[in-house]
């Protein structure tokens, strides 16, 4: 019963949306009128559902704040908008929630004035795991795992409890929606009945979510449309043998060696390879698996073109408005940029070092990125075993530590080698707040929230 009503909630939300959509997109009609073959991806037109709340991937959107204003920080073609120009100046201006006159991190506001960097817990009770539904304080999470957020609905791929659930972000209500808890491998048109193994990437255009089960080396799809007696949240794999190894193939024919963070764009779905340290492309229509990035089992550090290029145990990545992806290339402690246009990787930022220190492009330092997820403006990302929340600009990176802080001994001037330490709990702003190994993000436009999975704390964070 209360799946059913959730799903509800999700169909007047958002879902219905996108399958209209969705019809329109892929109907046998070209975009001239002819027939076509599968497919059309034609161009958007973010005028046709702009402006109703509702973010609607499938027609372009990348934010949609319920106007058509500019300035705003989402534009009247919900395309994401600069802001924080003037932060730092000490003027509060319209699109700044704060200024402090300071353009520092680890305060009362970030670099970007659009946050004040306080923390409170969403869902969940520090210290206590488990695989429990409710709201608030009363649920219980396993721990690690992705996050995702489509319009008012985080999804939480619950790594330790093969499972995926959905928070309703406005109640605070968790719920689960696929997997029975138990480590398995199984499809089942009742997601409640499907079984996955670890989750490490979610992605999604608004009806469908799809879920990086590394663990069973397999590419899964959850359907988020209307839910029936047959069929609700039914669980499907797209691709992977499950052999857990590197294979560019077709379907079941594929191979993943430890599956990493996923994305979707029209047409397919972009995803790390940790294992292989690769990026890989699956065709959703003939389910065609390719390696766009990297050569296999040959980590490296180069920026390049396609196989030329090398990454070293890529972990997440973040779509970006411009459809390029940033990749948190963890073996190297970079921040990575891939431009589908030219088929290019690129660092954008880190020296590779292993201690931590903030500061401009090239002399920043990142130990440990894991979880990434943007704004539009910036880029924020969790390093894990520093138990901290960063942030860059996307048009001039620079890392600010917003949340947390790092182990002493990396950040120490004579620093050679970083050690982890323990991580904490403690709610507060910016320096003043613990965590303990965050391992995902994901941004929430309509309350301007940063959403933090706090994995040691077993609790999901909100930052604002």
């Amino acid at each position: 019963d209360d799946t059913a009503d959730d799903d509800d909630t999700a169909d007047d939300d958002d879902t219905a949306d996108d399958d209209d959509t969705a019809d329109d997109d892929d109907s046998s009609q070209g975009c001239d009128g002819d027939e076509a073959q599968g497919p059309d991806h034609c161009p958007p037109d973010p005028g046709e559902y702009c402006g109703n709340g509702v973010v609607d991937l499938l027609w372009g959107e990348f934010c949609d704040d319920g106007n058509l204003q500019d300035g705003d920080g989402c534009d009247a073609s919900c395309q994401p908008e600069p802001i924080g120009s003037n932060c730092g100046d000490g003027i509060q201006q319209a699109d700044e929630l704060c200024d402090d006159n300071n353009l520092l991190g680890g305060d009362n506001c970030n670099p970007t004035c659009n946050l004040e960097n306080r923390s409170t817990v969403l869902v969940g009770l520090a210290g206590q795991q488990g695989l429990v539904d409710g709201t608030s304080s009363t649920a219980r999470l396993g721990g690690g795992g992705a996050l995702l957020v489509i319009n008012d609905f985080l999804y939480y791929g619950d790594s330790e409890n093969h499972s995926v659930r959905r928070v309703h972000i406005p109640s605070a209500t968790v719920t689960t929606v696929a997997g029975d808890g138990t480590a398995g491998y199984a499809d089942h048109p009742l997601g409640s009945q499907s079984r996955f193994g670890s989750i490490n990437g979610l992605a999604s255009d608004g009806a469908t979510l799809w879920v990086s089960d590394r663990h069973n080396g397999r590419l899964r799809s959850i359907d988020l449309g209307p839910c029936s007696e047959s069929h609700c949240f039914s669980v499907s794999t797209v691709a992977g043998s499950g052999a857990g190894q590197h294979q560019d193939s077709y379907g079941a024919s594929a191979g993943f060696d430890q599956l990493g963070g996923i994305a979707w764009q029209p047409g397919q779905i972009l995803a790390v390879d940790e294992g292989s340290s690769t990026l890989r492309s699956v065709d959703l229509q003939s389910l065609q698996v390719s390696t766009i990035a990297g050569l296999p089992y040959q980590p490296g550090d180069i920026d390049g073109e396609g196989t030329s290029a090398r990454l070293n145990g890529p972990h997440s990545l973040s779509l970006l408005a411009d459809g390029s992806l940033l990749i948190s290339d963890r073996g190297n402690r970079l921040l990575r940029r891939w431009d589908p246009a030219l088929g290019r990787l690129e660092t954008v930022l880190g020296t590779g070092d292993t201690c931590y220190a903030d500061g401009a492009a090239s002399a920043a330092q990142l130990p440990s990125p894991a979880g990434m997820t943007s704004d539009g403006t910036s880029i924020y990302w969790a390093e894990e075993e520093q138990h901290t929340i960063r942030q860059a600009r996307l048009d001039s990176p620079e890392a600010s530590t917003l949340v947390g802080q790092p182990c002493p001994a990396c950040t120490d001037v004579n620093c050679t080698s970083c050690t982890t330490c323990p991580g904490s709990h403690a709610l507060g702003s910016g320096q003043w707040a613990q965590l303990d190994r965050p391992a995902d993000l994901a941004f929430h436009g309509p309350s301007n929230s940063l959403l933090v999975l706090d994995a040691g704390n077993f609790i999901i964070l909100r930052i604002r």
